[in-house]
């Protein structure tokens, strides 16, 4: 069990798959596993709590600045952007692109206050 723990923790460590949570870099471990829910692919990841997180091709993303995030979305070439809220803004990105690699570069910027994939997570018994 710790050979199998630990190999997990290298995996995620090497990992180039992560979002940030409350600024802390979040590894991902890639699943074979994919599916097609309401006609979209959603891919598998693991993280290190083991747990099996669905990504879509979306990214949730919370603006500082409306008028700012609005330049930078023009600046990165995306368009389908949906409000959810006075801040908060889910994107559809494309097929070829890779919802991590665009979060992280969206986090970076500084009128955005959060960037991460749009994960499907299973529902939890309270």
């Amino acid at each position: 069990m710790k050979i199998l723990l630990m190999m997990l923790f290298l995996t995620l460590a090497w990992s180039e798959s992560y979002y940030y949570h409350h600024g802390k870099k979040v590894g991902l471990v890639k699943l074979k596993e994919s599916r097609i829910i309401a006609g979209k692919k959603v891919d598998y990841y693991q993280n290190n709590a083991g747990q099996k997180i669905g990504v879509k091709k979306e990214i949730l993303v919370k603006c500082n600045s409306t008028d700012q995030c609005k330049k930078i979305f023009k600046k990165y070439n995306l368009s389908n952007t949906i409000n959810l809220t006075d801040s908060i803004i889910l994107i559809k990105i494309e097929e070829r692109d890779d919802p991590f690699e665009l979060s992280q570069k969206l986090y970076r910027e500084e009128s955005i206050a959060f960037a991460h994939p749009n994960f499907i997570k299973q529902r939890q018994k309270r």
